[in-house]
């Protein structure tokens, strides 16, 4: 029987944006609360409109009887999944495949003239067309191979879009006008690329949360090389590690895996082998496998200092016994006086209430202020006390713990920030600033391009990139971050304080940079 078309009522499905959390998560491992959860309540409020489900358990209760498959899922993940990209997206990592990755391949295949490749989360195709136009380019006799190019999502909506192979020019906006003339043809406000290297393109649903790759039915198996780049990101961490292991399967011996660069994590794609080429990394399935990582405790909240206690009352002095007196009972004792009833002994105040994890956060962020880091210390622990997932309150001890050299307590918060957020942009950065002082490079530099792709404007971490680039020896790069850094400080009043930063300001920026 269908349900009555009437909107839930307003405000309702806020109090169970959680469980609605939960079933996205299990369904698609998309990670859809922390910063995005307003976004998630307007979009569930829509879509239940759309359902007419006249309440959020109604609506609930249809989604959990329903496939992830199903239109009423497609219209759920249209409006929770981000559909950002454009052609030839990441210089460095499209200069790998175009120099080093591809050819390989191609010499490797040259017999069999055979390649099969995967872009796994397509969004609206970009990414799989832009590996079309460089096969092209690398083969001139591409009509004699036979190329096997995969491209999947969980956007059913998105997947139509990247069919009909129409863009506009936002996304070319990396792209070269000459190449974009040389295979598009322009449609009024559009563009649309060449029918030859569309029909190199294989376009299909496929949820990476789900258990069905590798497989002959998804035709997942023995790929030489798979892009899953900029959907890690959005995943939670038992997501990401499940995806990464299914996708080592998926590659054949000699086979390559891309990540973006902001998501590579050397331990979670063991045993396949890191490859630098220049400014990107690529994963290789070789027959001789990096090193097994070290073992390593899993990373914990960090261990909470009870809340510190007034010390005992000191016990009064002892007064020297006043010297034993026998007294001898007269024969005829005066009677004692009648005993008169003892005043009732006033209650003990109550206790007054402990103050609530804002208002001890509050305090802590004022005694900071006053340069006092050690009682503000205190303070933000005893906050975490009360609310053990107060990201303010982790945030201000990870950089205390940082800026005093513990960098496994600083590293601690800014894990246990990244489980309860995975978009933090702040919580990337800091986990950053620990691997950098580890000399750590390579994680440093994912960590801050992982920063910057969630917080554009995120100027430290645009300096941080910039001292990367420098010290692995590319000059330009590091002065084009750095610009980036000056561009915005100069768009701020100078005394605006810099998110990441303790006390430094706009201006200090603009000195440090030697810009007016």
């Amino acid at each position: 029987m269908p349900l009555p078309a009437q909107p839930p009522s307003p405000g309702t499905l806020t109090e169970e944006t959680a469980r609605f959390e939960a079933l996205i998560a299990a369904r698609t491992g998309i990670a859809a609360g922390g910063r995005r959860r307003k976004h998630l309540q307007r979009s569930l409020t829509e879509c239940a409109r759309r359902a007419a489900a006249p309440n959020p358990q109604a609506y609930y209760d249809l989604l959990n009887a329903s496939p992830t498959s199903s239109p009423i899922w497609e219209d759920l993940i249209e409006e929770i999944t981000i559909c950002e990209t454009y052609f030839f997206r990441d210089a460095e990592q499209m200069n790998a495949l175009r120099e080093h990755i591809l050819p390989a391949l191609i010499a490797r295949r040259w017999q069999s003239h055979t390649l099969r490749l995967w872009c796994a989360a397509c969004s609206t195709g970009e990414e799989p067309y832009t590996l079309a136009i460089l096969l092209h380019q690398l083969l001139p006799d591409l009509e004699r191979w036979y190329i096997h190019l995969l491209a999947t999502d969980i956007n059913r909506r998105a997947l139509q879009r990247a069919q009909q192979a129409r863009y506009r020019a936002w996304s070319f906006r990396q792209m070269d006008e000459s190449l974009r003339s040389a295979y598009f043809e322009r449609r009024a406000h559009e563009w649309e690329l060449r029918p030859d290297l569309r029909r190199l393109v294989r376009f299909a649903y496929l949820n990476l949360a789900e258990d069905d790759y590798p497989s002959t039915a998804t035709q997942t198996e023995g790929l030489d090389l798979i892009l899953c780049r900029n959907v890690m990101i959005y995943l939670p961490e038992e997501v990401i590690v499940s995806i990464a292991r299914r996708l080592q399967r998926c590659l054949a011996p000699e086979g390559w895996l891309m990540v973006a660069a902001g998501e590579a994590n050397d331990p979670l794609y063991h045993p396949l082998q890191p490859v630098w080429f220049e400014k990107a990394m690529a994963y290789h399935k070789t027959d001789t496998p990096a090193p097994a990582p070290p073992q390593t405790a899993p990373l914990s909240p960090p261990m909470l200092s009870p809340a510190p206690q007034p010390p005992p009352a000191p016990a009064p002095a002892m007064q020297p016994a006043a010297p034993q007196t026998v007294i001898t009972p007269t024969p005829t004792p005066t009677p004692p006086p009648a005993a008169q009833p003892a005043p009732p002994t006033p209650a003990p105040p109550a206790p007054p209430p402990a103050p609530p994890a804002e208002d001890l956060y509050a305090r802590a962020a004022a005694l900071l202020a006053q340069h006092r880091p050690h009682e503000a210390a205190q303070l933000f622990e005893q906050s975490l006390q009360h609310n053990p997932d107060h990201l303010p309150a982790l945030l201000a001890l990870a950089r205390l713990a940082a800026n005093a050299g513990r960098l496994d307590e600083a590293a601690r918060c800014a894990q246990r920030i990244l489980t309860l957020d995975p978009l933090h942009s702040q919580a990337h950065y800091l986990l950053g600033l620990v691997h950098q002082e580890r000399g750590d490079l390579t994680q440093a530099l994912a960590c801050y391009k992982k920063a910057l792709y969630l917080d554009p404007q995120f100027i430290l971490a645009h300096l941080a990139l910039a001292g990367i680039y420098q010290a692995h020896g590319s000059p330009q790069e590091a002065q084009r971050a750095r610009a980036a850094a000056l561009r915005l400080a100069r768009s701020l009043p100078p005394e605006t304080p810099l998110p990441g930063a303790d006390h430094l300001t706009a201006a200090d920026v603009l000195r440090m940079g030697g810009s007016q």
